[in-house]
């Protein structure tokens, strides 16, 4: 069998080894925590991502371009789940699932896991499945965003702010941090959602509601008497 140069075998390691530049620093410590790398298999060039895209009958939209050059083939463990990012990794492992249609608005999927996939609009707004409600839900502005958020949504966890309350979309989740005291994440935050996260507090809003995670029930309570004041 023939054997790779060095050379060749140095480029491959570096490729894995290496995270996407346009990382954030809060998104690369949450995905080196998580032994994140990138799986050249699951990379592809442009031509041929273009390639592949036009035997599934996609357009190659510049945002698919975009992501598949950022993020493609990037590997990460979120607890028990396996995430796969990349519009050609997923042309590769599910073809036939490629894509989907909410309201008129065609979706290409361009990531997953075990719970359900992420699909890019061609603006580059990532939709989130839930496999199990059988929904499909717009979480981020762009795969940077939705990593972003994926990271700080981590921290949750880390900060020990295991009590949790989901209140209706109409709370002013704005006035209501301010008041807390919970300033927002600006690197994460979009006008799909926002993020405001403190040690103590996060209040998370999206279209669907405003959740609200603190570390006791006490906590939490007081917090969601804040946010619901008149």
């Amino acid at each position: 069998m023939e054997q790779s140069s060095p050379t060749e075998r140095d480029v491959n390691k570096k490729v894995e080894a290496t995270l996407p530049a346009s990382l954030s620093d809060v998104a690369r410590e949450h995905l080196e925590r998580r032994a994140a790398r990138i799986d050249p298999a699951a990379h592809a060039e442009d031509k041929k991502l273009q390639t592949t895209l036009a035997a599934l009958k996609i357009k190659p939209w510049p945002a698919l371009l975009d992501i598949e050059r950022d993020f493609g083939g990037l590997r990460f463990a979120e607890e028990s789940e396996a995430w796969l990012l990349g519009t050609y990794a997923m042309a590769k492992k599910i073809p036939k699932r490629m894509t989907t249609k909410v309201d008129g608005t065609l979706l290409v999927c361009v990531g997953g896991n075990d719970t359900g996939r992420l699909f890019a609009d061609e603006s580059g707004q990532i939709w989130d499945e839930d496999a199990v409600a059988g929904t499909l839900l717009r979480r981020a502005e762009s795969m940077q965003r939705r990593l972003e958020k994926e990271a700080y949504g981590g921290n949750i966890s880390e900060l020990g702010q295991h009590s949790f309350k989901a209140l209706a979309a109409s709370i002013d989740a704005d006035a209501g941090s301010r008041a807390l005291g919970v300033p927002l994440v600006q690197v994460a935050s979009d006008e799909i959602e926002r993020i405001w996260q403190s040690d103590k507090l996060t209040v998370w809003r999206s279209t669907e509601d405003v959740r609200v995670f603190a570390k006791t029930a006490a906590a939490l309570a007081k917090a969601v008497a804040v946010l619901e004041r008149p």
